[in-house]
């Protein structure tokens, strides 16, 4: 472990534990988790706890801060919003204050999500007018604007990332991919609806290294997509897995779709792509991934 020294919230949710690993080798890596640790380059913490945060921050003295940790429920319970206010705005701010602290503020990569955009079609770009109509949605996009704010006050380097569906092992259950390998691991009918809608997906080890490549990235405010930029729809998801598990999946799709589903949402990744990022993985490559432990 050694070079510049990094600050990982969310250490060990499914994108912090396989950035952690991917970052470990080549830079000085300290996570931070409300849950105790099993990793012994992570700390417990209480994000609300200011005292906590600013001593950490003098005694590690991060060059960047890697901001993951956030209530990641889609909910649309409105008045679940002071909750995601909590852990999404406030703890944001936490950080940045204790940033400040320091004589040489860190850098901030920001892992925000395409909900920001709301209910809207098509391909969207970071030109395009936030919407959000979800409690999770909101607080995302109040805490990209405070993240401004902090870098026109403060000059504090910020890249806020717009990071669409993500995939990979270890995912929380909920997600499709999750539950997809879960039925099939365990031998259960795999539910869902026609699957009609398209969807914008991108595999974790890609998305790990768009992540790092932003370490490096010059000291501005920036919001990029994170994203294939290819719609693709989860009946095609569904039956390019059943390809490479040979049939060794039941699928029922009987499941009522959504009052005003969302047909089709991608992220336009041109401004990644400037930046000189390539995807490695497509989806039949991303799957076979997944599968890569698995006996099939």
């Amino acid at each position: 472990m050694g070079g510049l020294k990094i600050l990982l919230t969310g250490a060990n949710g499914f994108i912090g534990r396989n950035l952690l690993t991917h970052l470990l080798p080549n830079y000085a890596v300290l996570g931070l988790q409300r849950a105790s640790p099993e990793h012994p380059y992570c700390l417990q913490v209480d994000y609300n706890d200011p005292t906590r945060l600013e001593a950490i921050f003098r005694s590690f003295q991060p060059d960047v801060v890697i901001h993951l940790a956030s209530n990641t429920s889609r909910t649309r319970a409105m008045h679940e919003l002071p909750t995601f206010i909590d852990a999404n705005l406030h703890l944001t701010n936490q950080l940045l204050l204790a940033g400040i602290t320091l004589p040489q503020p860190p850098k901030f990569i920001f892992l925000s999500s395409a909900e920001v955009y709301g209910p809207q079609t098509g391909c969207l770009d970071e030109s395009t007018q936030t919407n959000p109509v979800s409690p999770y949605g909101i607080s995302k996009g109040y805490a990209e604007q405070l993240l401004e704010l902090y870098h026109r006050n403060y000059g504090i380097a910020v890249h806020v990332l717009r990071v669409f569906n993500a995939y990979g092992n270890g995912q929380d259950p909920g997600f499709f991919f999750a539950d997809l390998m879960r039925a099939y691991r365990e031998s259960k009918v795999f539910e869902m609806t026609g699957g009609e809608q398209k969807r914008d997906f991108i595999y974790i080890q890609d998305l790990m290294r768009a992540i790092e490549m932003f370490i490096h990235r010059p000291n501005l405010f920036e919001c990029v997509n994170i994203s294939s930029g290819i719609p693709i729809s989860l009946a095609h998801v569904v039956e390019v897995f059943s390809e490479k598990v040979k049939g060794q999946l039941e699928v029922s799709k009987t499941l009522p779709y959504r009052a005003n589903e969302i047909w089709e949402i991608s992220g336009n990744n041109s401004k990644l792509n400037e930046l000189g990022f390539n995807l490695l993985f497509s989806l039949e490559e991303g799957i076979e991934a997944m599968l890569g432990h698995e006996k099939v």
